[in-house]
């Protein structure tokens, strides 16, 4: 898969972070945040810029019960 962009998103209650890579940029990853989990602030985010993903791949360890209202593209968590 080549990707026009990838947009990473650091979450743990809150969105604490946001890198964006365009097509061939290498994806160097460095996380942020740590504490309590809540999902829905991801989904605000991409929502509130106007980011219409093909797909949304959720890295997580589930423990968390506050998911976000479905939305229109593929989630994988």
């Amino acid at each position: 898969v080549k990707p026009e962009r990838v947009h990473v998103i650091y979450c743990d209650a809150a969105v604490q972070s946001v890198a964006e890579f365009l097509q061939g940029d290498p994806i160097v990853l460095h996380p942020a945040g740590g504490g309590g989990t809540d999902f829905r602030p991801a989904f605000e985010w991409i929502e509130d810029h106007g980011i219409e993903p093909k797909c949304l791949i959720y890295l997580t360890d589930l423990c968390c019960r506050s998911y976000p209202d479905a939305v229109d593209y593929p989630v994988l968590w």
